[in-house]
C-alpha cells in the first residue's frame, strides 16, 4: 500500500459536479495526505462527491477562487499544498514529478499544459507553458507549494481574476521562483469550444494586458464577464 505524501490537494469548485465526479474518480487518492474541496456556493450536487470519495468539504463565504483556495489552505494539514482546478486531469509522469519535487524540497512548482482539443492556437498556447516566465504561468497549470511558504504569502483575496499571477509575482519579487515540473496537466477546452478559440484568446490577452497596465481588478472582472456575454 502506498504511503501518502505530505500533500493537501485543494480543489476550488463552483457548480462543477460533472467535472468533480470525473476528477475524483481519476485522481490517486492514496497519493495525497488529504483532498479538500472548497465550494463557492454551488447550486448543483457538488457537495455530494466529497462524501462519496472521502474528501474533506468546506464552503467559502464568497464565490471567489482566491478566497476559496485560502480557505482550503487554512484547513490543510499537509507540509505541501497542491492547488488544482476541477477540470484538469493528471497526465503521464504527473505523480513521479510531484514525488521528486517533494523529495527535493522544492519551494514552489507548477506544470505544463495540454488541451483536450486539437486547435492549432491551443497547441501554441500549450507549448509556451513549458517556460517559467510570468506571462506564461496561470492557475490552470496548478500550483505545488510548501504550506509554510504559502501561509506567508497567500492569494490576495481582493483579486477576482489573475490571483495566481499576483501570487507568483510576489514570490518572484521575494526571489522565490516557481519551477516547471517535467509533467503536464490535461486541461478542458470547454470555454474555448463554447465561446470560440480566437475570441477567448483575445479576451484572456486583453485582460492580462490591462492587468499589467494597472487596471483595477474588480474592473477586469466586470469586463471579463461582460465580454463573455
Amino acid at each position: 500500500m502506498q504511503v501518502p505524501l505530505p500533500i493537501s490537494l485543494i480543489v476550488p469548485c463552483l457548480n462543477e459536479a460533472d467535472q468533480l465526479s470525473t476528477f475524483l474518480q481519476e485522481i490517486k487518492h492514496s497519493f495525497f495526505q488529504e483532498i479538500i474541496l472548497v465550494d463557492g456556493g454551488s447550486k448543483d450536487n457538488s457537495a455530494c462527491f466529497a462524501d462519496k470519495y472521502e474528501a474533506h468539504y468546506s464552503e467559502a463565504p464568497i464565490a471567489r477562487r482566491s478566497i476559496q483556495m485560502n480557505e482550503g489552505a487554512k484547513r490543510a494539514k499537509g507540509e505541501y499544498l497542491l492547488f488544482l482546478h476541477a477540470d484538469v486531469r493528471p497526465c503521464e509522469k504527473f505523480y513521479q514529478a510531484v514525488n521528486e519535487a517533494v523529495n527535493q524540497s522544492v519551494d514552489c512548482a507548477n506544470f505544463r499544459l495540454n488541451f483536450n482539443h486539437k486547435h492549432w492556437l491551443l497547441k501554441v498556447h500549450a507549448f509556451f507553458t513549458r517556460y517559467e516566465y510570468l506571462p506564461f504561468q496561470f492557475g490552470d497549470q496548478g500550483l505545488l507549494i510548501k504550506k509554510e511558504l504559502f501561509d506567508h504569502f497567500e492569494f490576495d483575496t481582493h483579486m477576482a481574476v489573475l490571483e495566481d499571477q499576483e501570487l507568483l509575482k510576489r514570490l518572484k519579487k521575494a526571489s522565490i521562483s516557481c519551477q516547471k515540473l517535467d509533467a503536464s496537466l490535461l486541461v478542458s477546452a470547454r470555454a474555448y469550444v463554447q465561446h470560440g478559440v480566437y475570441r477567448m484568446h483575445f479576451i484572456y490577452y486583453l485582460i492580462y494586458v490591462l492587468y499589467r497596465s494597472g487596471v483595477a481588478n474588480n474592473k477586469l472582472r466586470e469586463l471579463y464577464d461582460r465580454l463573455l456575454k
